[in-house]
């Protein structure tokens, strides 16, 4: 579908409710996997999303796709291009084995490259190399990088995803321009505008206009002291956002390149780990839903919480393709649990793509 004069403008488009034809609350969560090829999807990432489709898994997401080559976390990243075969086979695999294909559509744009490091030991230092970076960028440079997310958006429908997942947390560009404190622009990016992301949202709406909607957000980045006020922030902009086309927030936490903590939590930090802010936000909401992630376990449990919450999980379905079938039939002893080795988050361990302790067939 082609881009015709540029942006629209928001008057021109009429919401109306996406209705959700699924079987399950439960998706796989974007994970990026490394299981590409020169930015192309190869048979092991399609073999692996295969695995995790179906088995009562709502959406199968494929993680971290750059919109251009400018704009990757690293030599894995995936890449969203033209004639590429590999991302119809991908898409085909996953809706024939019964899940919606599902992707997250990123953009890394930073001129230092992506922490390989757990933990950035001068996180001060860091906020101020953001916020001066943010700021130099020209307005022209801007419009550009949401020129190409909105072909990218349009590119992933064509190739058959009918989830487009808009990555706006974990420090990617677009979380830098909704956060207030890395956002100090005065021109339309600003962040009385949420960076420009109600534009870039109602223009995907308007070209994918029966694709799902999907917008992933940081809870909090934990780069105040205070996560409180944090998420006070982030509920606004998400109420905002919401009458501009999403159907699903999905909520994470945590900035990357600061500390990976929040992005992947930990055995210690127990079950459920950001539950508690989806139930404040899915009380607040129109019509979306709300996804949550982060050690998402007892699904049994979450089968009672309210029905416009749904859920991502991740590394569970990394260990056993079948959990979420398993856990349902209260199969709890066939399960091959995650044990949180940590191979998953390979580029901190300097690989080139995800292992996995438990399963050996990744």
């Amino acid at each position: 579908m082609p881009i015709k004069n540029g942006f629209i403008s928001l008057k021109e488009i009429d919401f109306s409710k996406k209705e959700f034809l699924t079987n399950s609350r439960f998706s796989l969560a974007p994970i990026n996997t490394g299981f590409g090829n020169n930015g192309a999807p190869t048979g092991r990432l399609i073999r692996f999303h295969s695995d995790r489709s179906g088995k009562n898994i709502a959406i199968s997401y494929v993680g971290n796709v750059a919109i251009d080559s400018a704009f990757c976390t690293n030599e894995s990243t995936l890449i969203l291009r033209q004639n590429e075969p590999g991302w119809n086979e991908l898409t085909s695999a996953i809706s024939s084995n019964g899940s919606l294909p599902g992707i997250q559509i990123s953009c890394r744009f930073f001129n230092i490259p992506a922490n390989r490091k757990w933990r950035d030991n001068n996180s001060v230092g860091k906020v101020h190399l953001y916020r001066n970076f943010i700021a130099s960028l020209s307005t022209h440079e801007i419009d550009l990088i949401f020129e190409s997310f909105l072909k990218a958006a349009i590119l992933a429908s064509e190739y058959g995803f009918e989830v487009l997942q808009i990555h706006a947390a974990h420090g990617y560009f677009l979380s830098c321009l909704m956060n207030p404190m890395l956002n100090n622009r005065s021109d339309k990016y600003n962040i009385d505008n949420i960076g420009g992301v109600c534009d870039l949202l109602a223009n995907i709406r308007k070209y994918c206009p029966d694709s799902i909607l999907d917008i992933r957000v940081s809870c909090f980045e934990g780069l105040s002291r205070d996560p409180l006020n944090e998420w006070n922030i982030k509920i606004k902009q998400i109420k905002l956002l919401e009458s501009y086309g999403y159907d699903i927030v999905s909520l994470s936490a945590g900035f990357y390149d600061l500390s990976k903590n929040l992005i992947y939590p930990g055995r210690r930090d127990g079950l459920n780990v950001y539950l508690q802010y989806c139930e404040e936000l899915a009380g607040q909401l129109r019509k979306a839903l709300v996804s949550v992630s982060g050690n998402i376990r007892n699904l049994k449990d979450l089968e009672q919480k309210p029905s416009n919450i749904v859920f991502g999980i991740g590394r569970p379905l990394v260990a056993d393709p079948y959990f979420v079938e398993k856990s349902l039939a209260q199969r709890e002893n066939d399960i091959k649990h995650c044990v949180w080795s940590g191979l998953c988050h390979y580029y901190t361990r300097g690989y080139k793509h995800i292992f996995c302790k438990i399963n050996d067939d990744i």
